[in-house]
């Protein structure tokens, strides 16, 4: 993995190329969708890429979520777990991860999506949400 943080889509997507273990491209590929392309990682290496880039601005995390690729969807609901998770995310920015993630609820495309990262930060984001209810989510692949 690279030294440096990744700050953009496109430099999370060069770690995670980076990162690559092509004998868990088999398995993976196992449990897409069809569309779906993925790169070939251990979990590990997706949640510390991940965690590493928790503080990319969330356009750049908007931006992985339109990825076909499978470990950078995953990435961007790992990086909203990690900062949903954190004291000092604020409000507002709770409010926006609220709305990214349901703005994107369609690329969540595989179950490890809903159960790698989110118990955390569903709930983190769902305390401060609108009005709307985050017990009616549909399930992956239903919308």
């Amino acid at each position: 993995m690279t030294s440096t943080a990744p700050t953009s889509a496109a430099d999370f997507l060069r770690a995670l190329r980076e990162a690559r273990a092509p004998a868990e491209l088999p398995r993976i590929r196992q449990r897409l969708t069809a569309g779906d392309d993925a790169i070939g990682m251990r979990m590990r290496d997706v949640f510390d890429t991940s965690r590493a880039a928790m503080s990319m601005p969330l356009d750049e995390v908007e931006e992985l979520f339109a990825s076909r690729v499978y470990e950078a969807r995953l990435g961007a609901l790992c990086i909203l777990d990690f900062r949903a998770r954190s004291p000092r995310t604020q409000e507002a920015e709770r409010a926006r991860m609220y709305e990214l993630y349901l703005g994107h609820h369609d690329r969540i495309t595989t179950w490890d999506m809903v159960d790698a990262p989110l118990p955390v930060s569903s709930a983190a984001i769902c305390s401060t949400a609108p009005a709307r209810s985050c017990t009616n989510w549909p399930l992956p692949g239903t919308r």
